[in-house]
């Protein structure tokens, strides 16, 4: 009965699936949200969805605490910083960079997980695989890090002191 029930519930998501992939949405993107539902075991589904979104997850709190502001943030205060046409096109270089990178990061990151969940649910795991792969996700995590906090790095080179201080305002102001 249990396995009727689980073939039944499987039959209906992949029609589900196969609706919203004829819409042009893609199956990792029906999935991803899915509030339920993680295609990796051992992430939650909202964690998920940040790697694959390249979601900044809390990593640049460091610059974010110290007035650092994320490009994103200066641009979309950018009526209110009066930003100039170079810092804007800056500021939108250093996104975008931000962007491909942590969701190129976050890609390897799934990928390794993955891979890692597999082993231990397959019963292949041993100590030196899961160094390996516990290794691998570090590094990317790292690399993910390191991206978020570069982009916060650049923004505040971008902006003068006085739009920094109106970032650090209007952040006081709305806390």
């Amino acid at each position: 009965m249990k396995l009727l029930l689980l073939v039944s519930v499987l039959i209906l998501s992949i029609n589900s699936l196969n609706a919203q992939n004829k819409k042009g949405v893609s199956v990792a993107d029906t999935l991803a949200a899915m509030p339920d539902y993680s295609p990796i075991k051992s992430l939650s589904p909202e964690e998920y969805a940040s790697y694959q979104n390249g979601d900044e997850m809390g990593m640049a709190r460091p610059a974010e605490l110290n007035n650092y502001p994320s490009p994103a943030i200066a641009l979309a205060l950018a009526k209110e910083l009066k930003l100039n046409d170079l810092q804007r096109a800056q500021l939108q270089a250093a996104e975008q960079a931000l962007d491909f990178k942590a969701k190129e990061m976050g890609r390897f990151i799934l990928q390794h997980e993955k891979k890692l969940n597999d082993l231990f649910s397959t019963g292949k795991a041993n100590e030196g695989s899961v160094i390996y792969y516990c290794n691998q996700i570090g590094l990317y995590h790292g690399e993910l890090r390191n991206a978020h906090l570069q982009a916060h790095l650049k923004a505040r080179r971008i902006l003068t002191a006085e739009q920094l201080k109106k970032i650090s305002r209007v952040k006081r102001e709305t806390n």
